[in-house]
């Protein structure tokens, strides 16, 4: 007799009123803000937190001189809880958001190329601009 498996409940924005979340690697499984895997949303914090700090320009140390002591103060603050646990799984070194900005774009030139490869398109260039006029 072959074990049955129980069916996936499937992610529900409601859940957010019970604390529950839905996690990047598994979208099917809801996840318990409190026990989730924080290596995983950390690993995803340090993606979007190194964008924001591409778009705004800001130097790369930015991350652990100012984001995550702002986190801290947010989670004993506002959460009453323990800042450690939080921010110690979110990487945000000078070379750990550099090489996460180098990543980001390296995909976004990957799907620019992938784009441009199967689209048509010409270009027109003007005599005037070229170095040799």
């Amino acid at each position: 007799m072959a074990k049955q498996k129980k069916p996936c409940r499937q992610y529900s924005s409601e859940f957010l009123t019970y604390g529950f979340v839905e996690p990047p690697s598994n979208k099917t499984k809801p996840m318990c803000l409190r026990c989730q895997d924080k290596k995983d949303l950390g690993l995803v914090a340090s993606y979007k937190i190194s964008q924001l700090i591409a778009k705004a320009g800001k130097p790369h140390t930015i991350g652990e001189e100012l984001i995550l002591p702002s986190i801290s103060v947010v989670f004993s603050t506002v959460m009453q809880q323990s800042p450690q646990q939080i921010t110690s799984c979110i990487p945000l070194s000078n070379d750990t958001v550099s090489k996460r900005i180098d990543e980001m774009a390296g995909d976004v030139e990957n799907q620019l190329v992938a784009l441009l490869q199967v689209r048509n398109f010409s270009l027109q260039i003007d005599e005037a601009l070229l170095p040799s006029n």
